[in-house]
């Protein structure tokens, strides 16, 4: 193998070397930030998941994109934490190496997911914005949901393993950068990152700017039409006025959610593929992961819904837990708001049958 050692003494006779993570001061630093963002995100992406499960309020078509957004989050998470294993081991990874491929196929399926589903998620909102309810319910049948994303993990999947299974690349733990992705010294491994981003990242963002500017443009033409004839429009009924708006705010949380993404993908991505920015891609590393817990931060202060339900979830209020889902959260409900004499309590028992 090369080490860092071979690194510099080429670099003293002269020779022409590539870029190799040596620094292990920097390392350290790079894999504490890892540890950090990946304990945020497998504890707050859990919490999406566990919000969806406890109430029916959040069994929308869009959040089953959200949960799915959340899964892959979630996985991301947990490879990246095993990534702070090779990053400090001065030796190599230390661990079996069919082990380290495995977290690279996750890491990389994980990565891949997210941008995918963020494409449906703006698609789906373009069509609940823009088009008919009839039409939007015949699109997002639970069959033609399962589909969608079923299509959004195979795509990465394949994408993450058929260069391994043909001979492209071999995955496992690289030395340049002291990751597990792969041994980038076989001739073809320099296309596996163009291969990996060039699947996962083009369509996906063309699908995300298209559908936002179509929402955007569709917005703002109703909002023009509804400011000239004011007196007409405020004519609707207060509840379908107010639907209409929280599916806006619903929209503009989920733009956030995809602006974020891109922010923190594109340096990442633009530092793997120009070589003379390779130095960088730890520290883009520590950015990509950032995003994986930064999407339900957006949930938790602007998504109407998910804020009411993470709001009772942290404070142990799950009385206050609307819809619920399971019932023993209705149990606690019915029970919480019964008197505690004997007839309360017995009003208590007649309220917690099942529903």
């Amino acid at each position: 193998m090369d080490t860092c050692a071979d690194l510099f003494k080429n670099a003293s006779f002269g020779e022409d070397s590539e870029f190799v993570f040596c620094d292990f001061t920097q390392r350290v630093i790079v894999a504490a930030i890892l540890a950090a963002w990946s304990l945020i995100a497998i504890i707050d992406n859990s919490l999406v998941i566990i919000a969806v499960m406890l109430t029916k309020r959040l069994r929308t078509a869009t959040n089953v994109f959200i949960v799915n957004l959340s899964v892959a989050d979630l996985l991301t998470g947990f490879s990246f934490a095993w990534q702070v294993l090779a990053v400090v081991s001065q030796d190599g990874w230390p661990l079996p190496n069919w082990l380290c491929s495995v977290v690279s196929v996750l890491g990389t399926t994980g990565i891949g997911c997210s941008i995918h589903t963020l494409g449906f998620i703006a698609l789906n909102r373009l069509l609940l914005v823009t088009k008919p309810l009839s039409f939007y319910q015949t699109v997002y049948t639970c069959k033609k949901m399962a589909a969608m994303i079923t299509l959004t993990w195979l795509v990465p999947l394949l994408t993450a393993t058929l260069p391994g299974i043909f001979g492209l690349v071999q995955l496992g733990y690289d030395y340049k950068y002291k990751f597990c992705t792969f041994n980038d010294r076989l001739k073809m491994a320099v296309w596996y990152d163009y291969i990996i981003v060039l699947v996962n990242y083009p369509v996906p963002l063309l699908v995300v700017i298209v559908s936002y500017v179509k929402i955007y443009k569709h917005i703002k033409h109703h909002s023009t039409k509804r400011a000239q004839f004011i007196n007409a429009a405020w004519k609707l009924p207060t509840g379908t006025r107010q639907q209409n708006q929280l599916q806006i705010d619903i929209t503009k949380n989920t733009f956030y959610v995809v602006c974020a993404f891109v922010v923190c993908l594109t340096p990442y991505a633009i530092c793997v593929l120009v070589d003379a920015l390779n130095p960088a891609v730890p520290y883009t590393a520590t950015i990509l992961i950032l995003n994986s817990w930064i999407n339900p931060i957006i949930y938790a202060t602007k998504h109407p819904h998910f804020k009411e339900i993470f709001k009772s979830i942290c404070f142990c209020r799950c009385s206050e837990i609307p819809e619920p889902t399971i019932n023993f959260l209705r149990v606690i409900r019915a029970k919480s708001s019964a008197d505690f004499s004997h007839d309360g309590y017995e009003m208590g028992k007649v309220s917690t049958a099942p529903v």
